[in-house]
């Protein structure tokens, strides 16, 4: 049969009803506005089962007896998964990676483990992936995918779809092609460029179509040599203004005669 316990107060001047353990700082009440509470004078409340454990220091949550969610409030506030705080480290409830979200040092911060050690073990190798700080800043450690997973090698970015941006600034550049420029530069004569041209169909340093076709171009490296040929063009202009200056001289001499 159904059973239960109702308590109801039979004044009306603010009344609750309780039920008190030990003392008046323990108790379980519901006050005059409605609410429900369970109250603790030492600050210390622990509820207990199978697959839930609340504690002053924190809140466990689990499944069959297994902890999956380890919620800390002591020290830093921390949420672990796969993990808990004991003492000034972090250990593993079984094998396999752990997560946590730490606020710690004024920010939050998302990390990751994949320590495949035995269960309680010490976790020393945290990776601290996305950090969130106050001013704003937010620093990503690991590649990042849009529209697609970033299986790519060495780029932190993969993008399928398009890209707005209103400025782009590339830093570290180690070479810049002014070296054009330079005395003993080897500029290729126009003979060969235009055999090269040819034979080639396209200039020299310069990938075919077929190849940009199947392999797509490094922006950065496309500037270097689009500013390379630029600067051999601009030398080739200022051989022919030479020449053209020679003959025009020459002309000159051969009709004062």
């Amino acid at each position: 049969e159904d059973a239960g316990i109702f308590l109801q107060p039979t004044g009306k001047n603010g009344e609750i009803s309780f039920i008190r353990m030990t003392d008046n700082s323990h108790q379980i009440d519901v006050g005059a506005d409605g609410a429900m509470r369970i109250t603790s004078g030492n600050n210390n409340l622990a509820i207990t089962s199978a697959n839930a454990n609340l504690s002053e220091t924190g809140l466990v949550l689990g499944c069959n007896n297994t902890p999956i969610l380890n919620l800390t409030a002591d020290a830093s506030p921390a949420i672990y998964s796969n993990a808990y705080r004991s003492g000034n480290s972090c250990r593993r409830y079984m094998q396999g990676p752990s997560y946590a979200i730490e606020f710690n040092s004024g920010s939050l911060l998302f990390r990751t483990a994949e320590n495949q050690e035995p269960r309680g073990t010490e976790i020393t190798n945290w990776r601290d992936q996305l950090q969130l700080k106050p001013n704003g800043n937010i620093v990503l450690n690991g590649k990042v995918g849009i529209n697609r997973e970033n299986t790519t090698t060495s780029y932190a970015l993969a993008v399928d779809g398009g890209i707005i941006t209103t400025k782009v600034y590339i830093q570290d550049v180690e070479e810049w092609p002014d070296y054009v420029f330079e005395d003993g530069y080897n500029l290729m004569s126009l003979i060969e460029l235009k055999q090269f041209i040819g034979n080639n169909r396209h200039l020299p340093d310069m990938p075919s179509e077929s190849e940009v076709e199947e392999n797509g171009y490094d922006i950065n490296v496309m500037q270097q040599v689009l500013l390379k040929k630029i600067e051999e063009l601009t030398l080739y202009t200022l051989q022919q203004q030479e020449l053209i200056e020679r003959l025009g001289q020459r002309i000159d001499e051969l009709e004062g005669k």
